[in-house]
């Protein structure tokens, strides 16, 4: 086996763009959902992603971290794709839903409107290997769990290609993806022979972590990334409350109000 460069190696050179990943205090509920083909249910998986819960914490997470910017979700079902899109539109943002199934016209100018402005967020499902090359995407949602490592790392990478005045790439990950597999730029070992039988010390230790005041998802680390001080935009850690305590202050207000 012939190994390429690295995620993090193209990162360093400037050939891929790194990432900032947000990831909501509770991952996805999946225990019903039943594995097929070594990955989770699609069937089911639509049915487990499309609670009120989730649609509404993708949209406020984008509105946080990432509003305006063109971006990528990623949902596992067309219908649901669809649910996605109509929930952003509610929600004042410029979203369309996209499939294999769309027509090649359609699909083709929903994907262009990205560039343009057009479209602000497209939902789409099954759409990684139908042309979906947007280099100013500046966001990637997650909303299709996956046990796969390369489908997850296809779907962050159609974000991660640079383009001018992109710094980063936002991941918002409501699928649990990144705590599951690791961030896109983590070292990993590749081979031909299937993966080795891990020690019980190396199943216990997780692929990244989340930092329990602005549930950033990072490498293990003694501090959160966004909490050394580099940042000073709107991302930083902590500047906002959590979404579940802001929906606790919410529900207290009504109380009172009434």
């Amino acid at each position: 086996l012939v190994m390429g460069p690295t995620v993090a190696d193209l990162v360093a050179g400037g050939f891929l763009t790194p990432t900032r990943i947000f990831a909501p205090a509770e991952a996805p509920d999946l225990s019903g959902v039943r594995t097929k083909g070594g990955d989770y249910d699609a069937s089911a998986l639509a049915d487990a992603m499309g609670a009120p819960r989730l649609v509404g914490d993708a949209v406020e997470h984008y509105r946080r971290h990432a509003a305006g910017l063109p971006a990528i979700l990623f949902s596992p079902s067309v219908a649901h794709a669809e649910g996605m899109a109509e929930a952003f539109r509610a929600a004042g943002f410029r979203a369309v839903a996209a499939s294999g199934e769309t027509a090649a016209a359609e699909r083709d100018a929903a994907i262009a409107g990205l560039a343009t402005g057009a479209v602000q967020v497209l939902c789409s499902c099954d759409l990684i290997s139908e042309g979906l090359d947007v280099p100013v995407v500046g966001a990637v949602i997650l909303l299709r769990p996956t046990k796969s490592l390369g489908l997850y790392l296809q779907q962050v990478g159609r974000g991660l290609r640079p383009a001018e005045g992109k710094t980063h790439l936002i991941v918002l990950d409501h699928a649990g993806n990144t705590l599951r597999h690791g961030p896109p730029e983590m070292p990993r070992e590749w081979s031909l022979e299937g993966r080795p039988k891990r020690k019980k010390k190396d199943d216990d230790a997780p692929p990244a972590r989340q930092c329990s005041e602005c549930f950033a998802v990072h490498a293990p680390a003694p501090a959160c990334p966004e909490r050394r001080g580099a940042r000073t935009d709107l991302h930083a850690c902590a500047r906002r409350p959590p979404l579940e305590i802001r929906d606790r202050e919410r529900a207290v207000s009504g109380r009172g109000s009434q």
